[in-house]
C-alpha cells in the first residue's frame, strides 16, 4: 500500500479487536463453586514477567477453601518451573497444585472449562493484549487481571482489576473474593458474556476501519462508540464437566 502523503499521527486502534473480538463458548457458563473442587487458573506462557510466582503465593494464602486447587496451564521454562515447584512446597500446598505446562487445544479449552476463578497478571507491558483473557470472558469464568495495559480499558464489570504492585495478601482477598461472593461472581461472569457478545467481528472490523481510514484522508479519526447491548441478561453457562488435572 502507497503511504504517500497520509498524514503522520499516531491512530488509536482499539485493543478489543485482539483481546475479546470473538464468539461467545458454547459450552460458557455461570460460576458454580459447588460443582466439585474449587479450581484457581492461570493460563498462558508462564513467566515472571505473568506474576506466577505471586499467583502461587496468593494461593498459599487463600483462606477458607481448603479443597481449592491451584491449575498452572501454559509453557513454563523448566527453572521457573522448580522456583513455582519450591514456593508451593514452602507453603504447604504441593498437593494441590497442578503444573501442567503446554497443552494442546483440546485440553487448553478443558482446562478453562475446570476453572473457577482465572488469575491473569503482568508486572510489565509493551501494549500487547491478552488471548487468555479473551479466552476467559468468552467462556463466563470471573476473571483477575492486573490493571495495565489494555486491560486497564475493559470494563469495570467484566472483570475485577488488581494494581501492578498487587502483593500476595491483596490478591488472595480479591481471589477470595470472586470465590466466596456468588451473586457478585454471577454478574461478573454475565457481564463478561454480553460483552463479549455486542464486541464481535462485525463491530471490531467497523472499529477498526472507523480508526485508520480517516487517516488517509487527513481527517480525526472516527469512535467505534458503545456497542448496541446484545443478550438480556439471562446468558447461561452450561456446568463442564469435572476431571483430575493432577
Amino acid at each position: 500500500m502507497d503511504l504517500t502523503g497520509v498524514n503522520e499521527r499516531s491512530v488509536e486502534v482499539p485493543f478489543v479487536i485482539a483481546s475479546v473480538a470473538r464468539t461467545v463458548a458454547p459450552d460458557a457458563r455461570i460460576l458454580d463453586v459447588g460443582a466439585g473442587p474449587t479450581v484457581i487458573g492461570t493460563l498462558g506462557t508462564q513467566a515472571e514477567i505473568k506474576g506466577t510466582d505471586l499467583v502461587m503465593e496468593a494461593f498459599g494464602l487463600l483462606e477458607g477453601h481448603p479443597d481449592s486447587r491451584l491449575h498452572i496451564v501454559g509453557t513454563v521454562d523448566p527453572s521457573y518451573e522448580d522456583t513455582l515447584k519450591v514456593i508451593a512446597e514452602r507453603l504447604g500446598v504441593e498437593d494441590r497444585v497442578a503444573i501442567l505446562g503446554h497443552v494442546d487445544a483440546d485440553a487448553y479449552d478443558e482446562a478453562i472449562g475446570e476453572i473457577d476463578v482465572a488469575v491473569q497478571l503482568r508486572r510489565g507491558t509493551n501494549g500487547e493484549v491478552s488471548a487468555a483473557v479473551g479466552d476467559c470472558l468468552r467462556r463466563g469464568v470471573p476473571t483477575i487481571v492486573t490493571d495495565l495495559g489494555p486491560n486497564h480499558d475493559l470494563p469495570d464489570d467484566i472483570v475485577v482489576k488488581v494494581p501492578v504492585d498487587v502483593g500476595a495478601s491483596e490478591l488472595a482477598e480479591a481471589i477470595d473474593t470472586v470465590l466466596s461472593d456468588t451473586e457478585g461472581s454471577d454478574r461478573l461472569a454475565r457481564s463478561a458474556l454480553s460483552y463479549v457478545e455486542a464486541h464481535n467481528f462485525d463491530w471490531a472490523a467497523e472499529a477498526l476501519l472507523n480508526a485508520v481510514l480517516p487517516a488517509f484522508a487527513g481527517d480525526e479519526p472516527k469512535s467505534a462508540g458503545p456497542p448496541e447491548t446484545i443478550g438480556n441478561g439471562r446468558i447461561q453457562r452450561r456446568p463442564a464437566p469435572r476431571r483430575s488435572m493432577s
